[in-house]
């Protein structure tokens, strides 16, 4: 089953991403960067499904099959039609590149924009950070990535390991933590119907998106702070530089009615 807890994450993290995907695709503010954050929402989308997938495959669901069924059928119509084959394969490689993918769209806005350096400037920073949290966040709490085996060529999935647990202390504590944790959730249940069990992965998902969301923010104020900063230089020196021409001008009026 643990196939299936990573997955839960998945699908957590990916339906709260294409949920604010989606909405910054309607709020955009010109087409192009509207059509690439739609695209975005439907590979976060496609994510989820697959997560959604491997649950109902992993708890052996009576949905399996109906499920699988609906994706197939779904395929099939598509066959034959250039324009839903078309756009198959463009959601398909989103899902596999939802980074490279999004940096991209950053750059679209930083070609549409007004001021380019300054949308380069947000966009880099803003990103750079959100990318950076992810990774850390992702080391600290141990999901799960994809590795290709060299022979075969499969991506198989390998869960990583925290930093931090290359102290053996702290390897002990956080494993007894997690242990605690997962030991309550698996036995009890909301309202004596509704298991507890999917709870730590769910959370996992949630502070993930958290620790995503927090990176961008945080991109965002380091640039607002260094543009505010480099604006209000400018306007110092400008200020500066008014005083010294009205300083000079006055000089030379005293010096033209002392002449």
């Amino acid at each position: 089953m643990a196939a299936g807890l990573s997955a839960i994450t998945d699908v957590t993290k990916n339906l709260v991403f294409s949920t604010r995907r989606a909405d910054k695709a309607v709020n955009a503010d010109n087409l192009v960067v509207s059509v690439g954050n739609a695209d975005v929402a439907s590979g976060q989308v496609k994510n989820a499904m697959s997560g959604v997938e491997t649950l109902l495959e992993e708890s052996k669901s009576t949905y399996a099959t109906g499920f699988k069924g609906a994706k197939e059928a779904i395929t099939s119509i598509s066959k034959g039609n250039a324009f839903l084959e078309g756009t198959g394969k463009v959601i398909g490689f989103t899902a596999d590149h939802i980074n490279p993918v999004i940096t991209a769209v950053g750059g679209i806005k930083v070609l549409t924009a007004d001021d380019k350096k300054d949308a380069l400037a947000h966009e880099t920073l803003a990103l750079g950070t959100m990318f950076a949290c992810e990774a850390a966040a992702k080391n600290i709490l141990e999901m799960e990535k994809k590795v290709k085996d060299p022979i075969t060529g499969l991506k198989t999935s390998v869960k990583r390991t925290a930093f931090y647990k290359s102290n053996p202390f702290l390897k002990a504590q956080s494993e007894k933590i997690e242990k605690t944790i997962n030991d309550y959730c698996s036995t009890k249940k909301l309202f004596d119907k509704i298991s507890l069990k999917p709870l730590p992965s769910v959370a996992k998902g949630l502070l993930f998106v958290g620790a995503s969301i927090g990176g961008y923010v945080l991109g965002e104020k380091i640039h607002e702070t260094i543009k505010g900063n480099f604006l209000k230089q400018n306007s110092n020196t400008e200020h500066a530089k008014k005083l010294h021409a009205i300083k000079s001008e006055n000089t030379k009026e005293s010096v033209s009615k002392a002449a």
